[in-house]
């Protein structure tokens, strides 16, 4: 059993645990890596950026593109996830394949990346639309902490075993008792995300297909927090404030 919360404990566990599930987070890269290269494709043939949603055929493209990454992202993240959940929970995990994993996890994690694609569409329309420096940074900052958010969401609803129809706040009990923890992989996420963000703003045109690599690295600092967060959920359910018996 992992015994420690202190939050750089247990994102050494975690990274040691994605290292060890390398097959997991391989699928999942090669899930989404023709989607992200068809984008790629796609924003260098149009040449200098462009306002989103300037013509119809560019919003056909734009909502095509969205709907496509959250499908493949949401494939990648049932399976690769459940896999990982399988190697550091087992006997407790009780989803032996990939395709049961499917079944039960891929309406949850479409849901949330349509809402994050959702999000980052608003926000960067927004941003586009509005002059002010300060309102354009706290739009970047509010879709950054979105998309952090999301895998600590997603996973503790995969720990609870489904998307909860009832009982919301038994759902995200693990999370909440857990906060600090948690809190600390959500800023892990931010620091991340500004860090690739960046990253990706600096690609020359010519070197396009590199931001490729930079959406591979996000991929893996997903399955860290996937997995950091899993590892505190696991701590809590095995504390004696909470005695609740988990079915899968």
């Amino acid at each position: 059993m992992y015994s420690s919360n202190n939050p750089f404990h247990v994102f050494r566990e975690a990274v040691r645990i994605v290292d060890r599930n390398f097959p997991a987070l391989f699928l999942f890269w090669a899930v989404i890596l023709p989607v992200g290269a068809l984008s790629v494709w796609y924003d260098s043939g149009t040449g200098d950026p462009q306002p989103l949603f300037r013509s119809w055929s560019d919003t056909a493209a734009t909502l095509g593109f969205t709907f496509l990454d959250a499908l493949v992202t949401a494939i990648g993240a049932s399976v690769a996830f459940s896999r990982i959940a399988r190697n550091v929970d087992k006997p407790i995990w009780r989803i032996e394949t990939d395709m049961e994993a499917l079944q039960r996890f891929f309406p949850l994690w479409f849901v949330l990346s349509l809402i994050l694609s959702t999000i980052s569409l608003f926000t960067a329309f927004m941003a586009e639309n509005v002059e002010d420096p300060v309102l354009q940074f706290a739009l970047l900052l509010f879709y950054v902490f979105s998309a952090s958010a999301m895998i600590p969401l997603g996973s503790c609803f995969m720990f609870y075993g489904s998307i909860p129809r009832d009982n919301l706040e038994e759902a995200l009990r693990p999370l909440l008792n857990q906060i600090a923890g948690v809190g600390f992989f959500i800023l892990f996420g931010i620091l991340a995300y500004i860090f690739l963000l960046g990253l990706v703003g600096s690609i020359p045109p010519h070197l396009a297909y590199a931001k490729l690599a930079v959406h591979l690295i996000g991929v893996y600092c997903d399955c860290v927090v996937f997995s950091g967060t899993w590892l505190l959920y696991k701590l809590d359910r095995e504390t004696p404030h909470n005695e609740d018996d988990f079915e899968f």
